[in-house]
């Protein structure tokens, strides 16, 4: 369930939406082939909208000789709802049920891929944006361990966000669920006829408030329950003891984390309009000041001084999205693989810097940018390999090629190489990460100075900017 164009109702939404398509190398199975990796896709849309079937996994599963699975999760009020009255009904934390799905999906593919030619002993859970960031909180589950090996996070900010770490007050979460249901009792909400006039309209993005707090509402902040998170998983810092914690108890659940960002991840929410219609001149400047004004507040004069406006090509479209995504996506991600070090797992850092070509989900938004101009979302149909009529030349079907052994090989051994390029481990002191561009190559400190810049114009801008 979910609204579509202007709050309508879509014609092919359903309740009854809890499915996995399975995606397999080969059209059969008879048991005397060798089992192949599995890699489960837990897809995005800001935990209000999104399907598995928008994600075609038959090129990737062929090309890699890999299992993918893509699956659905509820979505809105019905996936992130909280209360009071449901956490003593059910003994269990409020406002993760979307997540919970998605357990359970795991937990299913764990016991029956043998069925379709799976190793289920070989299980990497991916997912971009909001599914990123059910990745992350399923790192950290302990509902979810011993049921996958590696984890790949895309543009996911496990550090904030919106359903990341640094979840909002459990009252705050309370009452921002309370207000999107209109104060209605659970068995009120029950005797709704139609799930689709809980999704609709302004009350639905309300609706999305409630998410924020899905991980703090647990009483037991200091301790591992059995719950979907250990307990209140605020940012960790220097001094927390959160990832020490996880480690000693066993609870960070992947060996190997593969994550990155893109290069205008923050080509979002308000940004579209001014990118549909880009202005020019003093307007242009104009607008471009109250849009940082907007987002950054008394900081924006010093944001827009290390990230001003004429050093883009794109003029304030670049100036206005760039320092967003690196707030709200890649300043956070470099420190997740940071704490992931420190905690013994391997961390593989990218950033995704090509594009748009017209497979770009984002590329109808935009009339600005070219080469390096990677939206939210972009990468994904170069690594899906969905969209071969989009590649303009032999390089940028190489690209995609590469894109796809690397994520195919983390899937089968924990390690993304391809014949030609050896993608290392993340070191923090080095800052290293692969820059995806058309040729790929491994790039020291490519964004360690953007980063300390907004930690030092204010500590607080990330990572909980969304």
């Amino acid at each position: 369930m979910q609204p579509g164009h202007g709050g309508t109702r879509p014609t092919d939404v359903s309740e009854d939406c809890l499915f996995a398509n399975i995606y397999t190398p080969s059209a059969s199975f008879d048991g005397t082939q060798p089992r192949v990796p599995i890699m489960l896709w837990v897809h995005g849309g800001g935990w209000t909208a999104g399907s598995g079937n928008s994600y075609d996994g038959t090129a990737l599963a062929a090309r890699e000789n890999i299992m993918l699975a893509a699956v659905n999760y509820r979505l809105g009020v019905l996936g992130f709802y909280a209360s009071e009255e449901l956490v003593r009904e059910s003994n269990a934390t409020g406002g993760m049920n979307g997540v919970n799905d998605v357990i359970v999906a795991l937990k299913w593919l764990y016991a029956n891929a043998h069925r379709f030619g799976g190793d289920a002993e070989q299980l990497t859970i991916a997912g971009e944006s909001a599914g990123a960031e059910i990745v992350c909180n399923l790192l950290v589950s302990p509902l979810a361990t011993g049921l996958f090996r590696r984890a790949i996070i895309e543009s996911g900010p496990c550090l904030g966000g919106v359903m990341g770490w640094g979840a909002h007050p459990r009252d705050e979460a309370l009452a921002a669920s309370a207000n999107a249901t209109q104060h209605r009792t659970l068995a009120e909400l029950r005797a709704v006829e139609d799930a689709f006039t809980l999704l609709q309209g302004a009350q639905q993005q309300r609706t999305v408030a409630a998410r924020d707090g899905s991980g703090a509402s647990t009483k037991v902040e200091d301790s591992v329950d059995g719950h979907v998170l250990p307990g209140n998983m605020a940012r960790p810092t220097d001094a927390s003891p959160v990832f020490e914690r996880l480690q000693s108890a066993g609870l960070l659940n992947a060996e190997a984390v593969l994550l990155g960002s893109n290069s205008y991840d923050g080509l979002q929410s308000y940004y579209v309009a001014a990118e549909a219609n880009p202005l020019t001149g003093r307007e242009s400047q104009l607008v471009y000041s109250y849009n940082m004004r907007g987002l950054w507040g008394a900081d924006a004069a010093a944001v827009e001084a290390r990230f001003p406006a004429e050093s883009f090509p794109s003029g304030r479209n670049g100036a206005d999205v760039r320092p967003a995504g690196d707030a709200g996506v890649t300043c956070p991600t470099l420190e997740m693989a940071r704490l992931l070090v420190a905690a013994q797992a391997t961390a593989y850092t990218y950033f995704f810097s090509y594009g748009p070509v017209c497979g770009d989900p984002m590329g109808s938004m935009h009339k600005t940018g070219g080469p390096g101009w990677a939206s939210h979302a972009s990468e994904i149909p170069w690594v899906f390999g969905t969209f071969p009529r989009c590649y303009r030349n032999s390089s940028e079907h190489r690209l995609t090629e590469s894109m796809q052994d690397m994520w195919g090989s983390f899937v089968r051994t924990g390690e993304p190489r391809t014949s030609s390029l050896v993608w290392n481990a993340h070191e923090p002191s080095r800052g290293n990460m692969l820059l995806l561009d058309l040729v790929p190559r491994m790039v020291d400190h490519l964004k360690t100075t953007d980063c300390e810049a907004l930690l030092g114009i204010n500590r607080s801008l990330w990572p909980h900017l969304s």
